[in-house]
């Protein structure tokens, strides 16, 4: 399969019928022990079943793992099109990139029939294999007539390892592309495309993990996460999104 695309297509023939409404219930179903591929399907806010295939991991906490990043197989820097429909390496059991879609992540926290709200967990390693993640309660992510703009509560920020909360330079802010600028900016300044990267920029960002892989710190546009782990904006080894179902 080409890697760019017919993902939505090949990811949904994974399992033959959804079957759950999370990972959570995926997992208590036994369609998962520790980590898989499962489609899951949410009631949206208007009562429209949507399926959508995810990767579920950490066996019984039930993550629905959206993004991950960890070898620079896979580019990042995208057409509006490939991250609404999603992207990457959708198979095998190790540990994938991909992202899993824009039209997915707003399916995944839409619904507040099925669940009450929804956390955002961002899970990130350093090159010296250091490790950090934060979480922020209350995320919803809007579909593609609001540019998919992302909407946290920055007041329910927690973290582990020296995380910063970047929330604030997230909170309101549409998804650009390489060829859907939608940033803040004014004048001639097109985050997506200066920093070879896309995002839920402002003008322009405090961190963001779809841009270039590498242990660099050039110009900004490597996945980075302001001052983790040292001051600036030094790539990352590995970053992952992932969305948390609240009863």
């Amino acid at each position: 399969t080409n890697l760019y695309t017919g993902l939505s297509e090949s990811r949904m023939m994974l399992r033959p019928l959804p079957s759950a409404k999370s990972c959570l219930e995926a997992h208590s179903l036994g369609l998962y022990t520790n980590t898989g591929w499962v489609a899951i399907t949410r009631v949206g806010t208007v009562g429209v079943v949507t399926p959508v295939t995810v990767r579920c991991t950490g066996g019984a906490l039930g993550y629905e793992e959206i993004m991950s990043r960890s070898t620079g197989n896979v580019d990042f820097f995208q057409t509006r099109a490939n991250y609404q429909a999603g992207f990457g390496e959708f198979y095998g059991d190790g540990d994938p990139e991909f992202f899993d879609g824009l039209d997915t992540l707003h399916a995944l926290t839409q619904s507040t029939l099925d669940y009450s709200s929804y956390t955002l967990r961002i899970q990130l390693t350093a090159w010296d294999s250091s490790t950090a993640h934060a979480e922020w309660d209350s995320f919803t992510v809007d579909g593609p007539t609001n540019d998919y703009q992302l909407h946290l509560d920055v007041n329910s920020f927690t973290a582990n390892g020296g995380m910063g909360n970047h929330g604030e330079t997230l909170d309101g802010q549409k998804f650009s592309t390489q060829d859907h600028d939608v940033d803040t900016c004014s004048g001639a300044t097109d985050c997506a495309n200066d920093y070879l990267s896309a995002w839920w920029f402002g003008c322009c960002h405090a961190g963001h993990l779809f841009g270039q892989y590498g242990n660099f710190d050039t110009n900004q546009q490597y996945m980075s996460w302001q001052n983790w782990p040292t001051t600036g904006f030094p790539g990352l080894f590995a970053a992952k999104m992932i969305v948390i179902p609240k009863a």
